[in-house]
């Protein structure tokens, strides 16, 4: 199921939505439509540049990131800081050493909470989601050596290395709590847009105190900076794609009656 959902999206992409088109358009033109050729070749540049235009990203944004505030517990509280998967990068060669990607803020916020006292412990999640042909090193370990590599105790980390998907964490982790006998007071760390989709899975599931830690923002309070925004920019494609991804999530999410 976790493989299904992600495969079906990808055309439903911008990206993956205008070679769609241009694939039909192709097919019409070889059928000697040449009329629905033309629309479905201008449809595909247009939602190209639509969804590659910075102010139609940021608008896109807004709708999921102004959502989600920081509510932290206090000081010294025991409670486990929950690093969610996606900021890792594949721990292979020829890296010699884990990295992160642009979510990896993740992994800098859960650590910085860490050491600020919020939290007892830290939990790093990310397994086999199955797309890949080969065999790499759980998410949840390389982020683990990211977290003591910029000076958190190993003994302290914690790794969940099940889960394939978002609703797969809360019983993964409730598992992991409760055989250590902590509780489940929870500070959820995940990218902002993310956020949404994260606690309503963990209050779905049930039994957990759920503080949240947005990070990971990919707008700002200005929705045009300079006089480039007017242009389509491949960074804006990307930010516009993991917005549309958050809203087929949810979606998907409540029509299986995950959350």
């Amino acid at each position: 199921m976790a493989i299904l959902i992600k495969f079906i999206a990808l055309p439903l992409y911008p990206l993956g939505f205008a070679i769609t088109l241009l694939f039909f358009a192709v097919l019409c033109s070889f059928l000697k439509k040449a009329k629905s050729a033309r629309i479905l070749t201008l449809s595909s540049f247009v939602v190209l540049i639509l969804f590659s235009l910075p102010p139609i990203a940021h608008l896109l944004g807004t709708t999921l990131e102004y959502q989600v505030k920081e509510s932290l517990p206090p000081i010294g509280t025991d409670a486990s800081i929950v690093v969610l998967g996606g900021g890792g990068v594949p721990f292979v060669p020829p890296r010699k050493y884990p990295e992160i990607n642009d979510a990896g803020d993740r992994i800098l916020l859960g650590a910085r909470l860490f050491k600020m006292g919020y939290g007892k412990r830290l939990v790093t999640t990310g397994g086999d989601v199955g797309t890949s042909f080969f065999k790499y090193p759980s998410e949840a370990e390389g982020n683990a050596l990211v977290l003591q590599g910029i000076g958190v105790d190993s003994g302290a980390i914690i790794r969940e290395h099940k889960a394939r998907n978002t609703h797969e964490h809360p019983k993964y982790i409730a598992a992991i709590l409760d055989s250590m006998g902590v509780g489940r007071t929870i500070i959820l760390v995940t990218t902002a847009s993310h956020m949404y989709r994260s606690v309503a899975v963990f209050k779905e599931y049930g039994g957990f105190t759920i503080y949240t830690a947005p990070t990971d923002y990919s707008i700002s309070r200005r929705m045009i900076s300079g006089s480039t925004d007017f242009f389509p920019k491949v960074d804006a494609l990307e930010r516009s794609t993991v917005i549309l991804h958050e809203y087929y999530g949810i979606l998907a999410y409540k029509l299986f009656g995950w959350i």
